[in-house]
């Protein structure tokens, strides 16, 4: 017996060693920051895949699905990968080709040939936007708000997604111990509301513009989606931004558990950098600004990428999201994590992108091209009166 146990104690330390082993070899390694760590040919991914379904705006069963990108197991010596789970924008209004899962399919990619398992996926949407001023609802009209239950029906779909993945960890090859969760917009505010508001506190924030608790109509916010009663702990959240009602929702303890990356441009029309209350929404929202100020008053590890003069998302291109995020996810998962605040214009490449992808270039061919016309026309003119003048002295 005493003989067991020494066997298996001996089994245990050495199971023990060569997972710290592994660790540290990647935290010394390129893996996980290096670009190129694997390349295309070593990365699979399965499209499709249906994490859960449920009722949506309309009363129809809606089927939620995700893409999945990973390393091929037999080119990765790890079995184990940390998990990266993001969620699109779109301000929870109906899908269109742009504003469901296919939006993150590149960056995704990005984070697999780094070494990661990146998933991106859909969750519900839609509500009937009457273009209208929040403070002008009919009390009819918000006690019927679309638009706030589609906000409590996408939560319940992020964490039901969270639960498929720990579920489903053996098959996708997934560390449940470093998970982490990202979005933009819409999908930011789904990543700050799922790692940090509890069910009290977002009952109690739609409460304030619905008087019928989306609770009571909806179930719970990990009721839904699917039966799974898995458990999940999110190591560290990306913000793109994104806003949250309230930056005391973030708690010491969870601020120092759960530290937080965030990119936002300062001119943000759409989510505020610092505080945003309008007529237009029906409750207050706090922009990257405001919680950074969170995290670096609780002393907690937190990264602030500012956009001087940057609209909505402008000029973070993938590329700089999977470089900026694989290194700060890194150094969470290696204890190394520094707090850090950096700013920067907005490029003279994203000024052009979207000079040319606003139709602007279309304009700038027209205004050339009556210029070319009217240095034509004034050059024929020219040359006749030079013309007229010589037979003239004749």
């Amino acid at each position: 017996m005493r003989g067991r146990f020494i066997i298996i104690l001996f089994v245990a330390l050495q199971i023990g060693f060569i997972g710290n082993l592994m660790s540290q070899n990647f935290c010394e390694s390129q893996r996980f920051i290096k670009a190129d760590f694997f390349d295309d040919s070593a990365i699979t991914f399965d499209t499709n895949l249906v994490y859960g379904s449920a009722i949506d705006w309309k009363g129809r069963e809606d089927v939620q699905k995700f893409h999945i990108f990973y390393p091929k197991p037999g080119n990765d010596p790890i079995k184990q990968r940390p998990f990266i789970m993001l969620m699109h924008g779109g301000g929870f209004k109906p899908e269109d080709d742009f504003s469901n899962k296919n939006q993150w399919n590149e960056l995704c990619k990005l984070f697999a040939k780094r070494g990661f398992v990146a998933a991106t996926i859909d969750y519900r949407v839609g509500w009937d936007d009457r273009k209208k001023k929040w403070k002008d609802y009919t009390p009819e009209e918000r006690k019927n708000s679309t638009g706030v239950k589609a906000i409590y029906r996408a939560n319940q779909d992020a964490r039901a997604a969270l639960r498929y993945f720990v579920s489903n960890a053996a098959r996708f090859g997934i560390d449940t111990n470093n998970i982490f969760i990202g979005g933009r917009s819409a999908g930011g505010d789904l990543s700050l509301a799922t790692a940090f508001m509890t069910q009290r506190n977002l009952d109690s924030t739609l409460y304030t513009v619905i008087p019928i608790d989306c609770h009571k109509l909806f179930g719970s916010l990990d009721s839904s989606t699917n039966n799974l009663k898995n458990k999940f702990r999110i190591r560290a959240v990306a913000n793109m931004w994104g806003p949250i009602p309230d930056t005391a929702f973030i708690s010491e303890a969870e601020a120092r558990s759960i530290p937080i990356i965030m990119f936002h441009g300062t001119d943000d029309q759409s989510v505020p950098y610092k505080k945003w209350e309008t007529d237009n929404f029906p409750f207050v929202q706090y922009g990257s600004f405001f919680i950074a100020q969170r995290y670096k008053h609780l002393g907690a590890c937190y990264e602030l990428n500012t956009k001087i003069n940057g609209d909505h998302g402008e000029d973070f291109w993938n590329d700089f999201l999977a470089e900026r995020m694989s290194l700060f996810f890194k150094n969470v998962m290696c204890n190394t994590c520094k707090s850090g605040e950096f700013e920067s214009d907005v490029s003279l490449k994203w000024k052009l992108h979207l000079f040319f992808s606003s139709g602007a270039v279309m304009n700038l061919i027209v205004v050339l091209a009556v210029i070319a016309v009217v240095f034509f026309i004034f050059k024929r003119l020219r040359k006749k009166k030079v013309k007229s003048l010589g037979n003239s002295n004749l």
